[in-house]
């Protein structure tokens, strides 16, 4: 047995719950040392569980009331041998108040490091409640989250019940979220008497998550907040009023000069990305946004090329390619570009790069123009179209047949896959190559099909075989995820056998279909290379023909 608590409670901190119980059960020192692990993380509670967990609590405080006034009553009920927790809540309610057993339980929380909290509208409870936990909790909280009513009412939320709560956080706080009713106003008139706010520091504040409009009024009172945040790195915003965006953008270039990442979610105006983005006055290296980019957002966002290292964008309005092309070519850090969104949606004006925007051939040598991110390169998930395919056809409703787009000239088609392939094959680092997807969006614009289609599949794509100039890839020695995903490639047996050769860090294909070469290589794979992942998908529903 440990004789020193300092090695006891390093022990503790990386023990399971179910093990700290069983320590809890040894003896007292144990049992002291181990409760506050124990009240590190309470899972979401209803029903039996949330009765088995009250019955603790007011066990616990009971058993803690034991070494001071009611040590003879709890023997004396142990005597009675109380039939269940009835018994337990009628002694304990009978000479204590809920307040007194929710101040108990919060002083066992010393060791909560996450806590997301709601603030409902006030009442005078609330306000008990809502001191308590800052003045308990907040201290030793390392991530938080607030979130103000957002239940439709005409009622919004005061900045001093978050900046209360803030104020009241260490130096020692990592993250904060801060989500905030929409519609403006306040509750209630809280007095700077009644949620005093100190002048704190963050060091340790590294990421910044908002979708806080605060109206213009109280922009004064965050000032204090804003100078504590000089070591922020990472911001995620999910909503701006356009008439606070460019106060929003002059904060970050005054308060925020470390910088670099930021997250835009769908629901930000598109009006405000421009200004954000321009804001970063070092250069973002990570720009993930959701939101649309217009003409004006991808002006600002390719002057970011030279720091940029992960951009993933999911709708541009205009000028896809041309954007997309810019920051593979000017970005030498650049490690993960991604523009196909995976989950099952259908979305407009989906990013892609036209083949010939891809290959970006020099005019007088014909030969590849040199980019910047060939050797940084590590994930690229995108869609190449614009590739004329005279092998594939399919047949549209009534039996109307629909070729994926003419050749210009005879053999058009394999030479722009050739081209394609070339120049992915200068990212000779990459380690996941996705230019297929599985989502519900269209990849054409409308007018590129007349009368236009619905059905979500690539037509204009690569076949990804080895007389398309597949073999160009062999020096893509790191690759480890491909995936080519409701595209009307055409790989077979030789295709997958010449990956196993070539590709020997592969892990997982995805795309393959359930019937013709697709299967039989599928097939082959499961037999010859076990430790290849490969996920087939249905083509049942695609009317093709090849």
């Amino acid at each position: 047995m440990f004789d020193l608590p300092e090695l006891l409670d390093m022990v503790f901190s990386v023990l399971s719950t179910q093990d700290l119980a069983r320590c809890a059960l040894v003896n007292k020192q144990w049992c002291d040392i181990a409760t506050p692990h124990l009240w590190h993380t309470v899972s979401y509670l209803s029903g039996d569980r949330l009765k088995a967990f009250k019955r603790t609590v007011l066990e616990d405080f009971l058993r803690a009331q034991e070494y001071q006034d009611l040590r003879l009553k709890l023997e004396e009920a142990e005597q009675r041998r109380w039939p269940g927790q009835g018994s337990i809540k009628e002694l304990a309610t009978t000479k204590h108040t809920a307040e007194e057993f929710f101040s108990y339980f919060l002083k066992q929380c010393v060791n909560v490091r996450t806590l997301a909290l709601d603030i409902v509208f006030p009442n005078e409870l609330f306000y008990r409640v809502f001191k308590d936990i800052a003045d308990n909790l907040a201290p030793n909280l390392r991530e938080l989250s607030l979130k103000g009513p957002c239940d439709g009412s005409f009622f919004g939320t005061s900045s001093r019940w978050y900046l209360y709560f803030i104020s009241r956080c260490s130096s020692n706080l990592e993250k904060l979220t801060i989500y905030s009713d929409p519609i403006p106003g306040y509750i209630a008139d809280v007095g700077a008497d009644l949620l005093p706010i100190a002048d704190v520091k963050f060091p340790g504040l590294k990421e910044l998550v908002l979708d806080h409009c605060w109206s213009k009024d109280e922009l004064p009172m965050w000032d204090w907040f804003w100078k504590s945040c000089g070591n922020v790195e990472r911001l995620e915003l999910k909503t701006c009023r356009t008439d606070l965006t460019y106060d929003l953008a002059a904060r970050i270039r005054t308060y925020l000069p470390k910088v670099n990442s930021i997250v835009f979610k769908d629901k930000m105006v598109r009006k405000a990305v421009t200004p954000l983005i321009s804001a970063c006055m070092g250069g973002w290296k990570t720009v993930r946004t959701q939101a649309t980019l217009d003409r004006m957002s991808c002006k600002a966002l390719v002057k970011h090329c030279g720091t940029l290292e992960v951009l993933e964008v999911k709708a541009i309005l205009t000028f896809s390619s041309s954007t997309l092309q810019c920051v593979l070519s000017s970005s030498p850090g650049l490690k993960v570009l991604i523009t196909i969104d995976d989950k099952w949606r259908r979305r407009r004006r989906i990013p892609y790069l036209e083949a010939k925007d891809f290959i970006d051939i020099h005019p007088l040598s014909n030969t590849l123009n040199p980019w910047a991110s060939e050797k940084a390169l590590k994930v690229l998930k995108t869609k190449i179209t614009y590739i004329p395919r005279p092998d594939v056809s399919k047949y549209l409703g009534g039996g109307q047949r629909f070729d994926a787009l003419t050749e210009t000239y005879a053999g058009e088609g394999r030479h722009l896959q050739r081209r394609v392939l070339e120049r992915l094959a200068r990212f000779t680092n990459l380690e996941e190559l996705c230019l297929g997807h599985d989502t519900m969006a269209n990849i054409y614009p409308e007018s590129l099909y007349e009368g236009g289609t619905n059905e979500d599949y690539q037509y204009d794509c690569l076949e990804m075989t080895l007389e398309s100039g597949m073999s160009q890839l062999r020096n893509l020695k790191n690759l480890r995820v491909l995936d080519v995903r409701r595209m009307a490639q055409r790989i077979g047996i030789k295709e997958v056998q010449w990956m196993t050769r070539h590709w020997s860090k592969l892990q997982v294909i995805r795309g393959l279909h359930d019937d013709g070469d697709n299967l039989k290589a599928a097939e082959w794979l499961w037999k010859h290379s076990p430790m290849i992942t490969v996920e087939v998908l249905s083509k049942a529903f695609i009317a093709w023909e090849f």
